[in-house]
């Protein structure tokens, strides 16, 4: 049942539209309502996603990229240890984070680039 469960959740995140993602949990909720209880409660916040390009879903889902990206600004900042100021840190960071917008603007690496199937 844990597993069936499993794979029909990863249907409904993988659904093209947000009305398909709603369909498919309420077919879910038929099959064990007392699982879709929680999953009710931040469906919404889930969702979000689906108001992005299917090109930028895939990358953007999960916090993955999210703790991929403060980790390596606290890389950076780690090797510089002593900022002269608060501002200098913020330059550092923001400079990063600018690089890191044109990469995904340019989609330069595997994982901006769109699924096999939507090519």
């Amino acid at each position: 049942m844990r597993a069936g469960l499993c794979l029909e959740l990863v249907e409904m995140f993988n659904c093209a539209t947000l009305k398909e993602a709603r369909a498919r949990r309420d077919e879910i909720a038929e099959e064990a309502p007392e699982a879709v209880a929680r999953l009710d409660a931040g469906f919404e916040d889930a969702m979000t996603v689906m108001a992005l390009p299917p090109a930028m879903r895939r990358c953007t889902r999960t916090s993955n990229y999210l703790e991929r990206l403060n980790t390596e600004g606290m890389r950076r900042a780690k090797v510089i240890s002593v900022f002269p100021s608060e501002g200098s840190l913020i330059r550092l960071v923001g400079t990063y984070l600018i690089e890191e917008n044109d990469r995904w603007a340019a989609k330069s690496k595997q994982y901006y680039l769109p699924a096999v199937e939507e090519l």
